[in-house]
């Protein structure tokens, strides 16, 4: 039964670290009126393609960095384009206008200083994918009542 307690300790343990992290974007986003969530100056944002590969593909998570203001041509940076954030290298700039690119497509955006939200300096692996699994409400009710039968199950085979 020690392992069915550690088990349910990490289930809880993740659990409490995802709900957070969405407490976090929903303040960000409803009260403070952005468009992404920061923590510890630090953003993170959803890979969907794998223009950056291999550095960042899809369902990795960016986390990047909002407080450096300073880029220069082979950073990589999150900017905002159209309704969503891309992650990008600069490939040129000229004064306050950057045009940024991918390690795998000919596509260039061009975006001014004030689209950018920071640097992108860690990328976590496959985190998207099982951060989109983990909130879906089916899972959450399902791992829930496995705790519950966890825990009911070790109080009668303590009696």
């Amino acid at each position: 039964m020690r392992i069915m307690g550690i088990i349910q300790a990490i289930i809880i343990i993740s659990y409490i670290i995802i709900l957070s992290a969405l407490a976090f974007t929903y303040i960000n986003k409803y009260i403070y009126y952005k468009d992404y969530a920061t923590v510890l100056d630090y953003a993170y944002f959803p890979i969907y393609d794998d223009d950056m590969s291999p550095i960042y593909k899809a369902g990795d998570i960016a986390l990047v960095y909002t407080k450096d203001g300073t880029y220069n041509i082979g950073d990589i940076i999150c900017y905002k384009y159209g309704n969503g954030y891309v992650v990008k290298k600069i490939d040129s700039i000229e004064g306050l206008k950057y045009t940024a690119k991918g390690n795998n497509d000919n596509l260039v955006h061009n975006i001014n200083y004030g689209a950018i939200v920071g640097k992108a300096k860690f990328s976590l692996k496959s985190m998207y994918k099982i951060f989109k699994v983990m909130i879906n409400p089916f899972v959450i009710v399902s791992i829930l009542l496995f705790n519950f039968a966890i825990t009911y199950l070790h109080k009668t085979s303590e009696k």
